[in-house]
């Protein structure tokens, strides 16, 4: 089956996969479906030799179910061991913070599928690597978006501001 894989277009799949789920990262099985995918897009990466792009994937894939273990049926040594790798990496590295200054105020703001305030807020205790960041607040346009925290103890910042839903009346 990898011979044929198409590894730009199964990325492509995993990507718009990932950005239609951002809008439901909130629900827990949603994460898992997240999961999943950034499980295959690291996968896949594997595939095509990039090797920093997988580590990226599974360490956020890591994040978001953090209870998944790969097991030898389903996945060959060198994923398994690669996983494993990026797992470790993100326990072993210095936590950072992240700012994120929201607008409306009333706007709640989510990290890794886990509420964390409602309007600007600033989250210590971050792993490093790439984290799923939602904003969303009744009345307005819902924000999603894959973002970095650099870690050694840095404090990253965001700001959002959410347009309001257009009125379908006029």
């Amino acid at each position: 089956a990898y011979e044929e894989l198409d590894g730009d277009l199964a990325v492509e799949a995993a990507d718009m996969g990932v950005n239609a789920g951002l809008a439901l990262s909130t629900d827990p099985e949603a994460l898992k479906v997240l999961a999943q995918l950034w499980r295959l897009r690291g996968r896949v990466s594997l595939f095509q030799e990039r090797a920093g792009e997988a580590a990226r994937s599974f360490a956020l894939a890591s994040e978001l179910d953090p209870e998944f273990s790969p097991t030898q049926q389903e996945w060959p040594p060198e994923s398994r061991l690669a996983y494993s790798d990026a797992r470790a990496g993100r326990r072993r590295g210095v936590p950072g913070a992240l700012s994120v200054r929201v607008e409306p105020a009333c706007a709640a703001v989510s990290i890794d599928g886990r509420r964390k305030a409602i309007g600007s807020t600033t989250v210590n205790g971050l792993a490093p690597g790439a984290h799923m960041l939602e904003v969303r607040c009744p009345g307005f346009v819902p924000f999603g978006a894959i973002f970095e925290v650099d870690g050694e103890g840095t404090l990253d910042e965001r700001s959002v501001f959410l347009p309001p839903l257009k009125n379908p009346n006029g």
